[in-house]
């Protein structure tokens, strides 16, 4: 979970930031953060190759995307955005192209190069010469493209409002702009690699002179990184998650450096950096980020610090720094400390007390750009110590709840009584939010049906309605995942007598609860959550599996467990641009690879073959139940449940070979790495019933067979309980209603 957390840090970070740069303008300057960078990069021949390479890789992916449909699905998702999105893109293009051209062919180019402190002359590589021919390009031309792209979208927008009205407008207009700075978030990510290839090869340099570090630091790295390097290997990753994976590990290598630079340039290290005031006095500390540059010039002999700021010039061979806003430049003074203690590396509990989390959270120092920036930075970082601080609530509430037991489980009971008909009987489910009614005759005579709630005639859904499994129809499926519910044995044997009066079923309950005193083919668990029911008419068992009770701290972190990392994308997927658009096995493996602690702390992620039974995680604990029935006696078998129970079936079935049906249940296409599926086990063992305005079925994805409802009900919060997909498949589904003619009425309340 914390690399995740890192992960969706770093790139929500670096989307911020090119946000914040984009609707901004820094001393007259568009996109002034991103002109530093590009300049950065820009400033030696070494630094361009690497540019050169970082901007190949990127190129090398936007032609892999041809070989996929995103093109296409972006193109369809809505065409006026899609037309508006490419008229100002490659307008924007045609306009660089000829403004670079009149800039080039001019006599003078540089003749408007802004070269403050460098007496106006440019230098004669052709280095220097690009940079400069960049800036000149850069503070001329940038803001016009901006501006006139920006009048093209207005232009659009005010045509769409005469054609389709204000509202479609608006949207249109908002998602156009997020399309049109998928552009600059690419560039700006792209230069940002750059400059982290950069730094870290520095901090590479740096650890070659001090030989002293090098213990530190691979105590810091190297479990982290072997976890990393074994999971990859274990999930069988493609080449692409490899390569990023090795970066990953690199680039973390890279910051555990930079931590212990740090050190060497902190109050208690060999080395400090001090101001100096007028009359030559040493003043206070530099900070440790900006010491670390100014050492690490000192290192390469080099005049001016690796830094990419727009607040600071420094002149190492003067020692002199200025920030922008202050007149005066400030000296400053290297002090080297002789005493044999501070040259020492940090001891082992200050690397597990200091080092370690800043290590694991890549927390960094080194920001120079801005209090715009900072403030970013600030509520990002709050951000995402809120979601951990979530997280951790969670396991400490479960540790504490399955301790002390303060929550009590919510608390589903059954009422069955006479109706106001004529020898009928309603059977009443009382759970949290509603009430599940269902009235049926308990004689063996038919009665006409309440045409009151019904839709009208045929098959409203016609896959929903038809569909069926060994004679068990999407109806009585559904009817069934609401057994587990109740909260003792007796209630589920009343329930599935009702079932069986209603629906003219033979039903038998085998074995409730597992967690119930009393015979139980699997161990013993904490979770009770399971129903099984064999019909001997049908010969078919049906597993049916509890969702997720709200009060139950255990069933909450097997939500998280399962489901954090596939949550967190999807999360992000609605903030950066085209996210949406990365390949799913792209997108599977770095899940997969988030969860490399998993390998060793969860047993589902080593637990490939089907046939063990060592752990009891939820499904595994279904698995178990499922290998004890006698196949021999009752060779079909299904499993049935509702929200979590339904994704718990889904992994229960994939691994077996069996099916499941899950009622409003999360996908597992995206975590099934970490969980050892293959998408075409899931394809064959699954069948989904998903409804309207409910977001949990939309979660990791879905695969095999996924049947649509609508909810009804005026409260959209109440549209995810199972209820309301018994009640929407009576209503709308004559054929259902045929095949049961004892139920004359059902209905949520």
């Amino acid at each position: 979970m914390a690399g995740v957390l890192v992960a969706a840090h770093k790139q929500l970070k670096c989307f911020a930031e090119a946000m914040v740069d984009s609707y901004s303008v820094f001393h007259g300057v568009d996109y002034s953060l991103t002109l530093a960078l590009f300049t950065f990069a820009l400033e030696s021949s070494k630094r361009m190759v690497i540019l050169a390479c970082v901007s190949f890789a990127l190129c090398i992916a936007f032609v892999v995307t041809f070989l996929t449909d995103a093109v296409t699905v972006f193109s369809k998702r809505e065409t006026h955005v899609s037309v508006a999105t490419y008229v100002i893109i490659v307008t924007q293009i045609v306009a660089t192209a000829v403004s670079v051209s009149q800039l080039a062919l001019k006599p003078d180019p540089f003749r408007d190069y802004p070269s403050p402190g460098r007496s106006g002359k440019i230098a004669k590589g052709p280095t220097q010469k690009l940079r400069a021919f960049v800036i000149v390009w850069w503070r001329a031309n940038i803001g016009k493209i901006r501006h006139s792209a920006a009048k093209m979208l207005i232009g659009f927008v005010l045509i769409w409002t005469l054609l389709e009205g204000p509202l479609k407008a608006l949207s249109w207009g908002i998602e156009t702009l997020i399309y049109l700075n998928v552009p600059n978030l690419v560039g700006f990510t792209c230069l940002s690699c750059v400059v982290s290839i950069i730094r870290t090869t520095h901090g590479w340099r740096w650890l070659s002179c001090r030989p002293q570090y090098k213990k530190p630091i691979l105590i810091l790295v190297l479990p982290y990184s072997l976890a990393w390097l074994y999971t990859m290997v274990f999930f069988e990753c493609s080449v692409g998650v490899t390569v990023m994976t090795i970066f990953a590990v690199w680039t973390l290598t890279g910051h555990a450096i930079d931590i212990c630079r740090e050190h060497e340039v902190s109050e208690s290290g060999p080395v400090s950096w001090r101001f100096v005031d007028k009359e030559g006095n040493v003043d206070r500390h530099v900070p440790v980020g900006l010491a670390c540059h100014l050492e690490d010039a000192v290192l390469r002999a080099h005049r001016t610090p690796a830094l990419v700021s727009m607040e600071h010039k420094c002149d190492i061979s003067k020692m002199t720094i200025q920030s922008r806003g202050e007149p005066d430049v400030k000296r400053l003074k290297r002090v080297v400390r002789s005493n044999p203690s501070a040259a020492s590396p940090p001891g082992l509990r200050t690397l597990l007390s200091q080092f370690l989390p800043r290590l694991l959270l890549m927390q960094s120092r080194t920001s120079f750009n801005g209090s715009r920036f900072n403030r970013t930075r600030i509520i990002l970082k709050c951000f995402t110590a809120l979601i951990a601080g979530v997280i951790a609530s969670l396991v400490v509430g479960a540790v504490v709840q399955e301790t002390v037991a303060i929550l009590q489980p919510v608390d589903v009971g059954l009422l069955r009584r006479p109706s106001h008909d004529n020898g009928s009987e309603e059977v009443v489910v009382q759970h949290l939010v509603a009430d599940l009614h269902f009235v049926f005759n308990s004689s063996s005579e038919a009665l006409n049906v309440n045409s009151s709630r019904v839709s009208g005639q045929g098959d409203g859904y016609g896959q929903l309605c038809q569909r069926s499994h060994h004679g068990i129809d999407m109806f009585e499926m559904a009817l069934m995942s609401v057994g587990p519910y109740l909260n003792n044995a007796s209630s589920v044997a009343r329930f599935v007598d009702s079932v069986n009066v209603g629906l003219s079923s033979d039903w038998e309950v085998m074995f409730p609860r597992i967690g119930d005193p009393g015979p139980s083919r699997a161990p013993r668990s904490p979770w009770k959550s399971i129903v099984e029911v064999h019909s001997r008419q049908r010969n078919t068992t049906l597993v049916a599996i509890r969702g997720t009770d709200p009060t139950s701290m255990f069933d909450m972190l097997q939500d998280v467990s399962i489901y954090v990392e596939s949550f967190l994308y999807q999360l992000m997927t609605h903030i950066l641009p085209a996210a949406h658009l990365v390949p799913t096995s792209l997108i599977c493996d770095a899940i997969g690879l988030a969860s490399a602690l998993e390998a060793y702390t969860v047993p589902w992620v080593d637990r490939r073959d089907a046939s063990s039974t060592s752990s009891h995680h939820f499904h595994d604990i279904v698995i178990d139940h499922v290998h004890a029935i006698d196949s021999a006696r009752r060779p079909r078998v299904a499993f049935v449940g509702h929200s979590l129970g339904g994704a718990i079936g889904h992994i229960a079935a994939a691994r077996t070979g069996l099916h499941s049906f899950g009622i409003q249940s999360p996908g597992i296409v995206l975590p099934r790495k970490k969980l050892g599926l293959a998408t075409s086990q899931i394809h064959r063992a699954t069948t989904t019933v998903a409804i309207s305005h409910d977001i949990v079925p939309l979660i990791g994805w879905q695969a095999g067979d996924v049947l649509h409802a609508e909810c009804t009900d005026r409260i959209r919060e109440r549209c995810h309980i199972a209820e309301q997909v018994v009640a929407a498949i009576w209503q709308n589904c004559e054929s259902v209603r045929k095949r049961h003619p004892r139920l004359t009425d059902v209905w949520v309340a």
